[in-house]
């Protein structure tokens, strides 16, 4: 193999593995719920000019929602109209586009490695991190998190440059390595955490020349980030009222005890850490190994590599005290030189016999890791149940008879609503979230209900969880979920009584097993492809059952 070749293997599985099932959920007609916070980025980029920049939201800057803006205008003239009438390729859009900063991040494990070790073992460490079942799933979602990711990793990437690079060029590095921190922090707030590493990298290089610490260098990078920061993300304190409540929301609920929470406690605190990461690099074997690696750099003060660990002890300081459940994705800036750190360690005990410690490397850390990922994006190349019970109901239920809709609005099918049936779902939302929350869950919903009514565009009626006074008296289609999750469980509106079966039920099945026992899931972002087991997954999706029935009020 070519010696300038080495990365593009690594980079190849990777792409493959962020780009296969990229349109899960599809097509995306009234269901905006597949992975959450996927509308917040997508609406905001399809309302950016029309607002004039206004973000929709505050919980993450501004940076990737304007991204998302950009593709919004290279799709259509009038973004707000053609999402109203079809979120699909919006959607599909910004999924690409993470994607994209997945794959680069990939090169960018490799380039770091390749500070340590020679193009093989840093093509391993690039394999390893392109196989992570946790950055591969993710890589798929419309959100920020894998962006920012790619920003923070190219910090430290710039950083360990700045170390090595010539006196006439060695700023400029640093300098980089700032860029990338802003922009890292101008796409997830977490990315500030990174701040440490320039100042690591400069007090290690003045520390290599005996030279004094570049305190007024230093300051010069942080001003230049945050100067950077407040261009990208000027509505954050114009309107610095409801970003900071919108904001401080979301620290409440992480770090504050809230009912419901259980207390916390260091074994808690850690398995909470521990959970994601077996889904990271190398599974457990991974996991350990990166323990022993980070404990093996600070025995021998090796302050490189160090500094390379630093996104890993950042999330775990960060993440150690959180009340809440961790969402899994919190754990993936750790992920990129985590792969670097357990290759170091593996390549310098296994100095005796290269062959043979490239071969357990291989097979002990990439194999269960690889099996995992492919089996993820098999799962997601399979058209979701939403999407199969929806196109069922377009193709069988007429649209003169209502639907009638029992559970979370996660779980319902795709197909096309009435421009009537989405006011009531934009109504459902206030109604289910309150004001604040309510105006932010619906805003996709208004641009869709403004668009079907201006082309006239036909589609079914829903009622969901209806009261029993907006129970449809007639014939109807009823839509049930089964899951072991909160947001599907129901219960009637209405008496079972006054409901007589009409028809064989149809059932669209997600899962194989009888029993629901013992599944993985990350109940805050991809509640229906759980980790494990994933032999015992059909396709993505809760099981979803439509009947025939025929509703008749009980007498007063």
């Amino acid at each position: 193999m070519n010696r300038h070749s080495y990365w593009l293997l690594p980079l190849l599985v990777g792409a493959a593995l962020r780009y296969w099932g990229l349109n899960f959920g599809a097509p995306i007609l009234s269901n905006l719920y597949i992975r959450p916070d996927e509308s917040l980025v997508v609406v905001s980029g399809v309302e950016f000019a029309r607002h004039m920049g206004t973000p929709g939201t505050y919980a993450y800057p501004a940076l990737f929602q304007q991204m998302a803006a950009l593709l919004s205008h290279l799709i259509s003239s009038q973004p707000a109209h053609a999402f109203g009438l079809d979120p699909t390729p919006f959607y599909l859009a910004v999924r690409a586009l993470a994607a994209a900063f997945g794959t680069a991040t990939i090169l960018l494990v490799y380039l770091i490695a390749r500070r340590f070790l020679d193009q093989r073992w840093a093509a391993f460490a690039a394999v390893i991190y392109a196989v992570s079942p946790l950055a591969v799933r993710d890589a798929h979602f419309a959100v920020t998190d894998i962006p920012s990711v790619f920003f923070q990793t190219a910090v430290v990437w710039f950083a360990l440059r700045y170390l090595d690079a010539e006196p006439t060029k060695a700023r400029r590095e640093l300098w980089l390595a700032a860029l990338s921190l802003a922009l890292s922090m101008c796409t997830k707030y977490a990315g500030l955490l990174l701040t440490s590493v320039l100042f690591t990298a400069a007090w290690l290089r003045a520390r290599q020349r005996n030279e004094p610490f570049p305190w007024l260098f230093v300051g010069k990078l942080c001003a230049a980030a945050a100067v950077i920061f407040v261009a990208v993300n000027p509505y954050l304190f114009i309107h610095w009222d409801q970003a900071w409540e919108e904001i401080w929301s979301i620290v409440e609920v992480l770090y504050l005890w809230q009912p419901g929470d259980p207390a916390w406690s260091l074994p808690y605190a850690l398995w909470q850490f521990v959970k994601p990461l077996r889904h990271g690099i190398g599974g457990w074997l991974g996991l350990a190994t990166g323990v022993a690696a980070i404990a093996w750099a600070v025995r021998r003060r090796d302050s490189r590599l160090l500094l390379v660990a630093q996104p890993v002890l950042s999330t775990f300081l960060v993440l150690l005290p959180f009340q809440h459940t961790v969402p899994y994705r919190y754990l993936l800036p750790a992920l990129p030189t985590l792969a670097v750190i357990v290759m170091v360690f593996v390549q310098r005990i296994s100095l005796r016999a290269p062959l043979a410690g490239a071969a357990a490397a291989l097979l002990l850390l990439l194999a269960p890791q690889a099996h995992t990922a492919f089996g993820f994006v098999h799962l997601l190349g399979f058209q979701d149940t939403r999407s199969q019970a929806g196109a069922w109901i377009q193709a069988n239920v007429p649209r003169s008879t209502p639907i009638v809709w029992l559970g979370g609005p996660e779980c319902e099918p795709q197909f096309q609503e009435s421009a009537a049936s989405v006011g009531r779902r934009i109504d459902f939302a206030y109604r289910r979230y309150g004001n604040i929350s309510g105006a932010i869950v619906s805003a996709p919903y208004k641009l869709m209900k403004d668009a079907r009514e201006r082309e006239g565009r036909p589609g079914w009626e829903v009622y969901r969880n209806p009261p029993p006074d907006q129970m449809p008296a007639s014939e109807i289609y009823l839509v049930t979920p089964r899951y072991p999750l909160r947001m599907a469980n129901f219960k009637l509106p209405v008496p079972e009584s006054s409901l007589q079966p009409a028809g064989a039920p149809v059932t669209f099945a997600s899962l194989a097993r009888g029993t629901w026992d013992g599944l993985e899931l990350d109940l805050i972002d991809a509640w229906f492809l759980p980790f494990r087991p994933l032999d015992g997954v059909l396709r993505p999706g809760p099981s979803l059952t439509i009947r025939k029935m025929i509703y008749r009020p009980p007498n007063p």
